[in-house]
């Protein structure tokens, strides 16, 4: 049986909507993990569930849950692996979507700044090599920017700053 029969199976036959939307809360919550692994296996499991919900209208406070975590300056309320782990989580969910035309061209652009300006010279190393890890997972999502020169000329922009700076890990992605 293909794993996404077998998911679908499962989520319609299994889980009631209220344990679903439990399951989706504490995935969220695992994304604040300050245990890498944690967050980084939430991220991924996020953007798995994502694949499903997500067409379906089932998640509609996944992707302005997500940007808000990567895009809150206050450190006191968003810790920096938390940023990590939701640029991880926007990353594999571009990288996962078979449809593009499941996000409106206004959430892709949402999507796209939020991952770019995780690049800005001001952000935390850490947060520069997520958010380059994210626009590579998301190159394909994101196709559509790079047709248009202004856009494309602005990323690239974004991600040769990135380059020239003492981050090696940027330079090797």
């Amino acid at each position: 049986m293909p794993p996404s029969l077998l998911f679908q199976l499962f989520a319609a036959f299994i889980v009631t909507p209220q344990t679903a939307e439990q399951f989706r809360l504490g995935l969220l919550q695992a994304l604040q993990s300050p245990d890498a692994n944690v967050s980084k296996s939430a991220a991924q499991a996020v953007a798995a569930l994502a694949a499903y919900d997500v067409p379906r209208g089932v998640w509609p406070n996944l992707l302005p849950t997500l940007l808000n975590n990567v895009n809150d300056v206050n450190a006191a309320t968003m810790s920096l692996p938390t940023k990590i782990a939701s640029l991880n989580a926007l990353g594999y969910m571009c990288e996962t979507v078979n449809d593009i035309d499941t996000y409106e061209k206004s959430v892709v652009d949402q999507i796209l700044h939020t991952v770019v300006s995780g690049m800005e010279a001001s952000k935390p190393n850490e947060i520069k090599l997520a958010a380059i890890k994210a626009l590579i997972d998301a190159l394909e999502f994101t196709e559509q920017h790079f047709n248009v020169d202004q856009e494309r000329n602005a990323i690239m922009s974004s991600v040769c700053n990135l380059t020239s700076g003492e981050l090696g890990e940027v330079r090797e992605k």
